[in-house]
């Protein structure tokens, strides 16, 4: 692929598309001709007795038999498949083993390459590593001493199981895994920038961490994050949600330019959200057709123009800002926001709310060109 790849295409041939694979090179004739492998450059130059012509250039030619593995796949048509990564996965036929060793389904699987290879499974680990295992992958910290004996004088049949699920309920389970998600969202509490000064994000973190403990479907975890403030009278935490969204660099230097900076902040959050919820570098594809998955340039910026809507700045704070109030204030605010019911009507109230929280909308100096 390093010839005919998403980066580079010799010869005007590529085979990350069907379409690039099909089309004329600058031979004159196609690299490949479905259903006409003699007619194919591509089956030509392997067959090539020049090796100056034949593929692979400078290379021990291709073994006689994926020749004819070639020939026969492009004379049948030279049917694409959907790239792996991307194609639906489908449940695979169980094992057909039966082991005591066997307690859930992928056991299944596991048994039976043990078997294929001759191997036993290993005997269950002694209690006291099991729990401190579990302990550091649940919540990342030790078991007491405490935990520790309540575990190991725990004899009944579900004592590990128990154990599990204490784990998953304690709030120490969001705040360790929350660490990974957080990552993802290049969460930081400063700028980045030049004196890299603090930044007020911590609500977002804490958001994380409560939605985890709180076990929140990932598809709701999903949209608040992407667009919790779209949603209709988002709540306070669908707003502090899409912090996930403001954590860019911000360059807060007085001579850096306003629209480069904003440019790159549109970048970051295309190849955040795809690296993050697609496990895909599309910062690859920003200057070129991915050379491995089936991503071509015009895909980046298509998400490029979604993003395309926001007014970032080079300011040493950011804006808007998502205002929480504590007892006192939370309660003026629903004292302003009958008020303004019951001389308008909902939607004017939850406008006046959202106003007085992030005091927006507003004119600033960033509207003007001159």
């Amino acid at each position: 692929m390093s010839c005919h790849g998403g980066v580079k295409q010799s010869g005007g041939f590529g085979l990350v598309f069907r379409e690039n694979a099909m089309v004329e090179t600058e031979t004159g004739s196609a690299g490949i001709v479905p259903g006409h492998a003699t007619k194919s450059t591509l089956y030509q130059r392997l067959i090539e007795t020049d090796s100056e012509l034949r593929m692979p250039l400078h290379e021990a030619p291709l073994p006689e038999q994926d020749v004819a593995t070639i020939k026969k796949w492009i004379d049948q048509g030279a049917h694409w498949e959907l790239h792996w990564a991307y194609a639906p996965p489908t449940l695979p036929e169980l094992p057909p083993v039966d082991d005591p060793w066997i307690r859930n389904e992928v056991d299944r699987f596991t048994i039976m390459r043990m078997q294929q290879n001759e191997l036993t499974p290993s005997p269950d680990e002694e209690k006291s590593k099991l729990v401190r295992r579990v302990y550091f992958d649940l919540i990342g910290l030790p078991p007491n001493e405490t935990e520790l004996r309540g575990f190991l004088d725990d004899r009944s049949a579900d004592a590990f199981p128990n154990l599990v699920n204490r784990l998953l309920a304690d709030e120490r389970f969001g705040e360790h895994w929350a660490s990974s998600w957080l990552d993802l969202a290049r969460y930081a509490d400063s700028f980045g920038y030049s004196a890299d000064i603090a930044r007020s994000i911590w609500q977002y973190r804490d958001w994380v961490i409560k939605s985890l403990n709180d076990d929140m479907p990932f598809d709701q975890f999903t949209i608040e994050q992407l667009a919790g403030d779209l949603l209709p009278n988002p709540t306070a935490d669908q707003l502090i949600a899409t912090g996930f969204h403001r954590a860019c660099l911000t360059n807060g230097e007085g001579g850096a330019n306003l629209e480069e900076n904003r440019n790159m902040s549109v970048i970051d959050r295309v190849n955040t959200t795809w690296e993050a919820w697609q496990g895909v570098s599309m910062g690859c594809v920003q200057c070129h057709h991915h050379p491995y998955d089936p991503i071509k340039q015009e895909d980046f910026y298509k998400s490029f123009a979604f993003f395309n809507n926001t007014n970032d700045h080079t300011l040493r704070e950011d804006f808007p800002i998502l205002r929480t109030f504590g007892e006192e204030d939370n309660k003026d605010l629903e004292e302003v926001k009958s008020w303004i019911l019951s001389q308008g009507n909902e939607k004017d109230a939850a406008m006046a709310a959202l106003f007085l929280r992030t005091h927006e909308p507003k004119i600033t100096p960033f509207d003007f060109k001159q």
